[in-house]
């Protein structure tokens, strides 16, 4: 924790695959929110990715930001969870 503003600054993140909003500071012990949107054309992918983000005030840290998107058609899990449901009774 410091006590001091800290800038915000995007380092690394796959190119065109997300639109990130981040704030351009940070101020001592205040909360900052950033929104990451995939991509139109990556909506319909699996993917594990990442975003890296710097603080720099008199020092600098960086933080990895694992980004995963897993696709799950509803009804599916629950169907493998309990292959019973699938039969059908009479």
């Amino acid at each position: 924790m410091t006590d001091e503003k800290l800038d915000i600054r995007l380092v690394d993140m796959p190119i065109n695959m997300f639109k990130i909003t981040l704030p351009k500071s940070v101020k001592p012990g205040k909360p900052v929110k950033g929104e990451i949107e995939v991509s139109d054309e990556f909506l319909s992918k699996e993917f594990e990715k990442s975003i890296t983000i710097e603080f720099t005030g008199k020092e600098t840290s960086r933080f990895t930001i694992p980004v995963k998107r897993v696709i799950r058609i509803p009804g599916e899990k629950d169907k493998e969870a309990n292959p019973d449901t699938n039969v059908s009774k009479g």
